[in-house]
């Protein structure tokens, strides 16, 4: 019996993987390692990266333009937050705090991810499913993305 949530998700029209990942991995706030399966992990961590920067420029601005004390230190936390997160293609920073790493398949069946959220943006099949889950801790969160909006 599997220990983790699963979730499926689409991109709606014009929005991309890398806008839709920035944006779901800033709304979930996990500070524990995020793994994130890509064809091609190079192109989606440098495309998601810069979707990253442009919400936390977002957000600054948002921090600039509010007057209540307790929001702008909401903000400011949220800020530092972002600016720490580190986006990495190593899988041994996998279990460092802070990172999002990108890898392929045939890298998490060498060396299981074991972090608290995994994002499949490619299609897998059941065992590399099952081998890529199977070290993750309980209450982890698994998001699959539908191949079929990518189209």
């Amino acid at each position: 019996m599997p220990g983790f949530y699963s979730e499926q998700r689409s991109l709606s029209a014009g929005i991309s993987l890398s806008r839709d990942l920035a944006q779901h991995i800033f709304m979930r706030g996990t500070k524990n390692g995020v793994v994130v399966v890509a064809e091609k992990p190079m192109d989606v961590l440098s495309t998601t990266k810069k979707q990253w920067h442009t919400l936390t420029r977002q957000v600054e601005r948002e921090r600039a333009s509010t007057l209540k004390l307790a929001r702008i230190a909401e903000l400011t936390n949220q800020i530092a937050w972002m600016q720490e997160v580190q986006f990495t293609s190593k899988l041994e920073s996998i279990l460092q705090e802070n990172s999002i790493t990108f890898a392929t398949v045939e890298d998490l069946l060498l060396q299981a991810p074991i972090c608290s959220t995994l994002y499949i943006t490619r299609g897998v099949t059941a065992e590399q499913f099952r081998l890529m889950t199977s070290w993750m801790p309980e209450n982890s969160v698994v998001i699959t993305y539908s191949l079929k909006s990518r189209r």
